[in-house]
């Protein structure tokens, strides 16, 4: 079985949200906002539920750009769908704060050291081209 997730660049000027994860092998990493579908949950319901139950924000389907999908090459094989948004409503806060340990805005241009090698590499990528697959073998 394959894992699907959902991802988004929540895009503020030139600044992007990044959360740290708090719990398990990448603890203390910077990630994109994002969560796994539920059965029969399609991608976009998906996307605006994990917004809304983890920040408190509330995406609009029309606001959200497609731009690539991250193809996971490991023992478990996972597919993520990367969205990027510029414009919701409410103020993004963590409420998950078991699995989320410190949020913030970062500079596109100077992410944080501690950043997960697959949300690093979708932020370079998503600077320089749109509609992009990347494949990884290491999401650490």
């Amino acid at each position: 079985m394959v894992d699907i997730g959902v991802r988004v660049i929540l895009r503020d000027g030139n600044r992007v949200f990044l959360s740290q994860r708090k719990q398990g092998a990448l603890a203390g990493r910077y990630d994109l906002p994002y969560g796994h579908l539920k059965p029969k949950e399609n991608l976009i319901e998906g996307l605006l539920r994990e917004a809304r139950e983890e920040f408190g924000i509330h995406l609009q389907e029309e606001d959200l750009n497609f731009m690539g999908v991250v193809h996971h090459i490991r023992g478990a094989q996972s597919i993520d769908f990367i969205f990027e948004c510029t414009n919701w409503d409410g103020v993004v806060e963590n409420l998950e704060p078991d699995n989320c340990g410190a949020i913030g805005w970062f500079d596109i241009d100077h992410l944080p050291e501690h950043i997960l090698h697959q949300a690093e590499e979708v932020l370079e990528t998503y600077v320089h081209q749109r509609g992009f697959l990347i494949e990884l073998e290491d999401i650490s």
